[in-house]
């Protein structure tokens, strides 16, 4: 018992001594050092930077004074020298606030690829970082990787339930990729107190975000009570305003906000989507019969299939050996279902379920698999190219693949999984969800993909409302159809693409952007209506195979013959060098092989090709 006794006074003794020697310690911290310190805490970034360099003066070897340096050069913007402080130091620091300063300036630098893999640590080591998860999310949904920035703002908020930022930050994302009820949940708590700064939960910009999914939902007077009283002068509230009186079908309230609307804003209607519920395109049929029968027998409808469910999709089974080894196979049976793939290699065998199938077989037809061991969705290996009526590499994938795994093919992100439904169906939320009305009223591309959910359209014109409420190809103040081209290069354009080059093979398939290189559409702008896709196609119907049509919308133009409202002058118009009054598309816009296999595409330069 004694001997206990004794051996507990020496520990208390020894911890005694250990408070003081660090007592001490902290009070012999050098006063340069204790200062530059205190001040990054209190966040005076330049005063800890001018003390850090002070310190440093006196002892260049001085590791915790040069850490302060970098980080506080980093908060001054004073990037170059910030990355050689933390280049002196002895080891790369790995606290959170390091990897999101050294991070957030190789964003800035361009570095963009090194910038995201340090953020991205910074929030992994601590979520709770709100620097780093609010830069990252930013970064993430300023490229349109909204899965990403998902998962960002959702890890930050779990850490930090009270932080009002990210919940913003996690609504706005839910909000883009149309998932108004999450979007409810995150924000349905707001007070009735008086709007306040911008970036506040009660803001007017939140309060606006809010309704605005209430309305996708169909629920207007949950809107109208977020909105309150306070749309007195503001464009966009009472727009939404009435909206809301548009679904509850009060026609002269409706019609009361929307004229109100106008005049808070010089008149235009303005061109954002509509804040509506999808109907799916057979809801289009009841007054657009022609039309939308057109449109569902087009290929843009065909453009996208369930693996469970192909249908007759225009390949067939194959046993096929890969290029560079005779051990290398993979094969299907299209009479089961769901569609699986099988691969082997030497023994070894990897299979994979068909998920999705993109493509509507005009060119090619590609399934996305979805692994039996759960690892992830791939872009499949291998891609069924028409002109050939055969399978063949699908472009990016590599020739010899480095896993056997690789065998199905390249992993994709849910980004890319999203950014691929978004160009092969109407609405990618509902179609990954498998619940909803353009799941089951539309195959692929449908009504809504281009003019946006109809709901609000439907009951306008049910109730001969003057505003047609449909969201996208409105005209401008011009007659110009600005929106066009912007619309049809969502798919037909680069959006979200990193191209390897800049060859005519690589952008050719790209006809909203290599349309935009033309003379005729430079020299359309500025014309009434001017010059865009839709001067040659209805989006509407499969294009025109027959070259003579073409032509002859060319000679409309260039002689000045065309519809007063759609030609230049006749005195603008450049006429054939060789005087040739056919063969326009031959010599101009000739179909060109693809990068893509075995495939050829038009030409939408419109100009005498390179040979």
């Amino acid at each position: 018992m004694a001997r206990r006794s004794y051996l507990a006074v020496v520990v208390i003794g020894i911890l005694i001594l250990a408070g003081i020697f660090v007592t001490i310690s902290i009070d012999r911290e050098p006063e340069a050092r204790k200062s530059a310190r205190i001040a990054y805490l209190d966040k005076q970034w330049n005063k800890a930077f001018n003390e850090s360099a002070r310190r440093l003066r006196q002892a260049p070897d001085d590791t915790a004074a040069r850490l302060i340096q970098a980080r506080s050069a980093a908060r001054i913007g004073r990037d170059s020298l910030a990355l050689e402080a933390y280049g002196r130091l002895p080891q790369r620091p790995e606290d959170a606030e390091d990897l999101f300063l050294v991070g957030s300036i190789l964003v800035r630098m361009g570095r963009a690829a090194d910038g995201e893999s340090l953020l991205s640590r910074a929030v992994e080591n601590d979520p709770g970082h709100p620097e780093a998860a609010g830069f990252l999310t930013d970064f993430l949904f300023r490229n349109r990787r909204f899965e990403a920035a998902r998962t960002t703002a959702r890890k930050r908020l779990d850490a930090a339930p009270a932080d009002t930022a990210a919940r913003l930050w996690l609504a706005r994302v839910h909000d883009i990729v149309f998932e108004p009820r999450r979007v409810v949940e995150l924000l349905g708590n707001l007070s009735n107190e008086s709007p306040k700064a911008e970036g506040d939960i009660n803001s007017p910009t939140v309060r606006k975000l809010l309704s605005r999914n209430h309305l996708r939902l169909h629920e207007p007077l949950e809107a109208l009570k977020v909105l309150g009283d306070r749309a007195e002068s503001d464009r966009e509230s009472l727009w939404l305003t009435s909206r809301a009186y548009l679904q509850l079908r009060r026609k002269p309230e409706a019609l009361k906000y929307l004229e109100m609307s106008k005049a808070a804003s010089g008149g235009e209607i303005g061109d954002q989507e509509e804040p509506s519920p999808y109907v799916g395109a057979a809801s289009c049929r009841e007054c657009h019969e022609d039309i939308h029968d057109d449109q569902q027998s087009s290929r843009h409808s065909m453009t996208f299939r369930y693996g469970d469910a192909p249908g007759d999709l225009p390949w067939h089974g194959f046993e096929k050996r890969d290029f560079h080894s005779e051990n290398l196979t993979a094969s299907f049976d299209p009479s089961k279902q769901p569609l699986a793939f099988r691969f082997r290699d030497s023994g070894e065998e990897v299979r994979a379920l068909v998920k999705f199938v993109m493509g509507s077989g005009r060119h090619a037809v590609t399934p996305v698999l979805e692994p039996a061991d759960g690892t992830g969705d791939r872009e499949s290996r291998w891609t069924w190219y028409a002109p050939v009526n055969e399978w063949d590499l699908t472009p990016g994938q590599s020739r010899v693949p480095a896993h056997p795994m690789d065998l199905m093919g390249v992993p994709q992100s849910p980004d890319m999984i999203r950014l691929c439904l978004g160009c092969h169906t109407t609405n990618p939320t509902e179609i990954l969800a498998r619940k909803g009305p353009t799941v089951t009223a539309d195959r692929g591309i449908g009504c809504e993909r281009c003019h946006g959910p109809g709901g609000n359209h439907v009951e306008a014109s049910r109730l001969e409302f003057p505003d047609r409420a449909i969201g996208r190809f409105r005209r401008g103040s011009l007659g110009t159809r600005p929106q066009v081209m912007q619309a049809c290069g969502e798919c037909h354009g680069t959006i979200g693409r990193d191209l390897a080059t800049g060859s005519d093979a690589a952008i050719v398939r790209f006809q909203s952007m290599t349309l935009s290189f033309s003379e005729c559409f430079k020299q359309g702008q500025g014309m009434k209506n001017g010059f865009d896709c839709l001067t040659c196609y209805s989006p509407h119907r499969d294009v025109e195979t027959d070259s003579r049509f073409y032509d002859s919308k060319c000679i409309d133009c260039h002689r000045g013959t065309g519809k007063a409202d759609a030609s230049p002058n006749a005195s603008q118009a450049r006429n054939c060098k060789t005087g040739s009054t056919n063969d326009c598309v031959r010599c101009h816009m000739p179909k060109i092989p693809s990068v893509q296999p075995h495939t050829r595409f038009t030409d939408h330069q419109i100009r005498v090709p390179k040979s």
